[in-house]
């Protein structure tokens, strides 16, 4: 099996430490697979559901590795956002401060689970920063993504528009907190685009969707 945990680097990356049996010793497939958890609010620190999936996904790419593919592994922390701006401004630091803090809590949670992932990213850093620019500048230029409208009852805290059947008399159906009512201005991507290249993949690979 993998030898278990990341070690984190004086450069302040992530080096995940070689495999028990080397790719000489296994069948390596030409197949790639990629996996990635959510990445984490760090309006607060890390609980049992950020374990959970984290776990999951580390259980996951460990077979892949084992059965030979090309595995990349990614979690990281999402730093912008609302409640991570309103949670900062509660205990008196700027968002940036208040996500240098936590993100430490979750690098120290996923050395003492032993977390295989070959990298870790921050919304917050310049190379997420440009590769986030790259791919919004490419699918504008090709007419993927449009400016709307988007109104509705807004969860703060879930970060989750609701519709007025699915509030629970006016607050939130997954945490129960109030909502508010919000319009935003906001960019949709383009599904009707790709519908027919979509649907006519699906039926000649039904396994792509599983």
């Amino acid at each position: 099996t993998d030898q278990i945990g990341m070690r984190h680097n004086a450069g302040g990356g992530w080096k995940r430490p070689p495999l028990s049996h080397s790719r000489e010793q296994r069948k390596v497939r030409e197949e790639a697979f990629y996996i990635t958890t959510p990445i984490y609010y760090v309006n607060d620190v890390p609980h049992i559901g950020h374990a959970y999936t984290t776990i999951a996904a580390d259980s996951l790419a460990r077979y892949k590795r084992l059965a030979g593919y090309h595995t990349f592994f990614l979690t990281g922390t999402d730093e912008h956002g609302q409640k991570v701006e309103r949670t900062a401004i509660q205990r008196g630091e700027t968002p940036q401060e208040l996500a240098d803090r936590v993100v430490e809590r979750f690098k120290a949670l996923w050395r003492r689970l032993h977390i295989s992932n070959d990298d870790f990213i921050r919304t917050t850093e310049p190379r997420h920063k440009r590769g986030a620019a790259a791919l919004f500048q490419k699918v504008y230029a090709n007419g993927d993504v449009y400016l709307g409208d988007y109104e509705g009852w807004y969860c703060t805290f879930c970060e989750t528009f609701w519709t007025d059947t699915q509030l629970n008399q006016g607050n939130c159906p997954d945490c129960q907190r109030p909502t508010e009512r919000l319009k935003e201005k906001s960019y949709f991507f383009r599904m009707s685009k790709y519908q027919a290249q979509l649907l006519r993949h699906y039926r000649e690979h039904p396994e792509f969707i599983q």
